[in-house]
C-alpha cells in the first residue's frame, strides 16, 4: 500500500515542471495546446506529496495513444484512462520514487477547468488555502500508511473548493465553441514569432485599457520594452491579455476576412536579470542591420523590459 509522505514547499518544483514541460513540448507538438502545473507543488508554499503533477491539453486525446512507446522511452508507465473517462495518465519514478503524474486530456474537457480553477481559488483566497493545509497534514499524519485514506480524509474539503471555484469562475476561459478552428501551441509560436510583428496588450485599472506594443517570444515568454514611464506600467504584477492577428486577406465569397489569431494570458511583470538579453533581441528580431546598437544597451538607463510567462494561450485559424 502506497505511504503519504508530506514535504514542506519547496521551489525547486516548479524548475522540475519547467523541465518536464519542454519534454513534452517537443515530443507532442503536433497534438499539443498547452500544459499546466497543476496539483499541490503548483501552489506556493503548499505543504505537497514531493511529486509533480502536469496538466496537459491535446486537440485529440485518441492520437495520444501512439505514443506509448515514446512514453515509455522516456520511463514513464503508461496507464490509459486509470479511472477517469477521456484522460490518459502517466506516472514516473526515478530511483524507486515517483517524481512526475502526467494527466492528458483534450481540449474542452471540463476536468481541464476543474483543475485549474481549484489551483487558482486557492492562491487567491487565505481560508481556502489554510482549509486545505491544514486538512492535508492532518491526513498525513492520520493515514501516512494508507493512501486512499488519505484521499478520502481529503475530499470533502476538496469539493467544497471545487464548487465555490465552479460558480466564482464559471464564465472565466470557456473553450472555443468550433474547435475544428483550434492551432496548437507550436503553431501559436509561429504566428507569434514569424508571422505578426505587434499585438495589443490589454488590462483593467481604472478602465480597461489595450495599448498596441511590438512584443517578442522567447522560452514561452512574451516580453516588451518601455520607456520608464507610461500607462501601461500601471498593468504591471496585474492579470493581462495579449492578442496578434495575422491577417490572410478578405474573403469575398463568404463576405468575411480571413485571419489567425492568439491570445496569451498571463502576469505582466518586469525583467530585470535577463534585460540585456532581451534588448538584444528585440534588436536582432526588428532592426538586424543595426547590431551596432547592441554596444549602447548597457548605458542605456531609460529603457524598461517587461514580461508575461504564458499561464494559457489559445489561438484559432478563421478561415472560410
Amino acid at each position: 500500500m502506497k505511504k503519504v509522505e508530506l514535504t514542506t514547499y519547496n521551489p525547486n518544483w516548479i524548475k522540475q515542471f519547467e523541465s518536464e514541460r519542454m519534454i513534452f513540448f517537443e515530443l507532442l507538438k503536433e497534438e499539443l495546446i498547452n500544459i499546466f502545473h497543476i496539483g499541490s507543488t503548483s501552489i506556493p508554499n503548499m505543504w505537497a506529496k514531493p511529486i509533480v503533477d502536469l496538466l496537459i491539453e491535446v486537440k485529440e486525446i485518441t492520437n495520444i495513444d501512439h505514443y506509448q512507446k515514446e512514453f515509455e522511452d522516456l520511463g514513464y508507465t503508461y496507464y490509459g484512462e486509470y479511472g477517469i473517462p477521456n484522460r490518459r495518465y502517466l506516472e514516473k519514478e526515478i530511483e524507486g520514487l515517483p517524481q512526475y503524474h502526467i494527466h492528458i486530456f483534450q481540449y474542452g474537457d471540463p476536468e481541464i477547468k476543474k483543475h485549474l480553477d481549484f489551483k487558482r481559488y486557492v492562491m487567491e483566497h487565505h481560508d481556502a488555502f489554510i482549509a486545505y493545509r491544514d486538512i492535508k497534514i492532518e491526513g498525513a499524519n492520520n493515514f501516512k500508511d494508507n493512501r486512499e485514506k488519505y484521499q478520502e480524509y481529503k475530499s470533502n474539503v476538496i469539493q467544497e473548493i471545487d464548487e465555490k471555484a465552479a460558480a466564482l469562475y464559471q464564465n472565466s476561459l470557456t473553450p472555443m465553441r468550433k474547435t475544428k478552428k483550434l492551432l496548437t501551441y507550436q503553431q501559436c509560436v509561429d504566428i507569434l514569432s514569424a508571422k505578426t510583428h505587434y499585438g495589443t496588450l490589454s488590462f483593467y485599472t481604472d478602465l480597461p485599457y489595450l495599448l498596441p506594443l511590438n512584443h517578442l517570444y522567447h522560452d514561452h515568454t512574451l516580453y516588451f520594452h518601455s520607456g520608464m514611464s507610461g500607462y501601461k506600467q500601471k498593468g504591471l504584477h496585474q492579470p493581462v491579455c495579449f492578442n496578434v492577428v495575422h491577417d490572410l486577406g478578405i474573403n469575398e465569397a463568404a463576405t468575411t476576412n480571413n485571419f489567425e489569431s492568439v491570445m496569451v494570458y498571463g502576469i505582466l511583470e518586469e525583467e530585470i536579470e535577463n534585460r540585456e538579453l532581451i534588448l538584444n533581441k528585440l534588436i536582432d528580431r526588428y532592426t538586424p542591420s543595426r547590431q551596432d546598437y547592441k554596444a549602447s544597451i548597457p548605458l542605456n538607463k531609460g529603457c524598461r523590459v517587461f514580461k508575461v510567462k504564458i499561464q494559457y494561450m489559445a489561438g484559432k485559424k478563421h478561415f472560410h
